[in-house]
């Protein structure tokens, strides 16, 4: 009998919905301001983008709306509980990584298939090193990193933010506070917040959103 309390096991297989940009849903209200918040152009030194909310803020929606204004330049992962296994995650990472570093060679399975399990910090040195040598901006989007629990992962996105070249970030969207030393970007001016109180709809945006999706005044 397998127990309740046991953790999810590890997909045999890497799942290409969990490494694509969600569709835009068909009526939602536009939000610029929220956008512009994001762009990297306007934060230079930024190392580390949170969406933090409760479930149902839009987190997600956002997330995507500004991906999908960066075609190229934006890696995708949708986390969910069995990609607290180390070698999952790291096939996951190189997986999503791959179609916006052309000289990544990493086979993702060789991670998925190993007998023992990967050390995080040399795949993401060598991740790294790539992504200094390409010199172009990166932004990896990590969805429902609240997900996460190991504590090796959390070492390991700390590893990589630590230590990643200029033009390049993280993007966690998460509903809560993930265990990574916030307080020190945030002094450094490394870390850009996006909490509930920003998620919430003014009285203008409800509006046009009634006003549009169900012709209500």
């Amino acid at each position: 009998m397998v127990s309740h309390n046991s953790p999810p096991m590890p997909s045999p297989y890497l799942l290409s919905t969990k490494l694509t940009v969600p569709p835009a849903p068909g009526e939602r209200a536009p939000r610029p301001h929220l956008l512009e918040k994001l762009d990297h152009r306007r934060q230079p030194g930024t190392r580390l983008v949170m969406i933090c909310a409760p479930a149902g803020y839009g987190k997600t929606t956002l997330a995507a709306d500004w991906a999908r204004t960066r075609p190229g330049s934006v890696a995708w992962l949708s986390l969910d509980p069995a990609d607290n296994d180390p070698n999952q995650f790291l096939a996951y990472l190189v997986a999503a990584l791959r179609p916006v570093m052309p000289a990544l060679r990493l086979n993702p399975q060789t991670y998925l298939h190993a007998q023992q399990t990967a050390p995080l910090e040399p795949t993401l040195a060598e991740l790294i090193n790539l992504l200094a040598a390409a010199g172009t901006p990166v932004t990896l989007i990590l969805d429902d990193y609240h997900v996460i629990q190991n504590p090796a992962i959390h070492a390991g996105v700390a590893f990589w933010l630590d230590h990643l070249p200029a033009g390049v970030r993280l993007l966690l969207a998460t509903r809560m506070d993930p265990p990574l030393p916030i307080h020190r970007y945030r002094a450094r001016r490394q870390l850009v917040e996006l909490r509930a109180d920003d998620l919430r709809f003014t009285a203008a945006e409800t509006a046009d959103f009634f006003a549009h999706a169900a012709g209500l005044s």
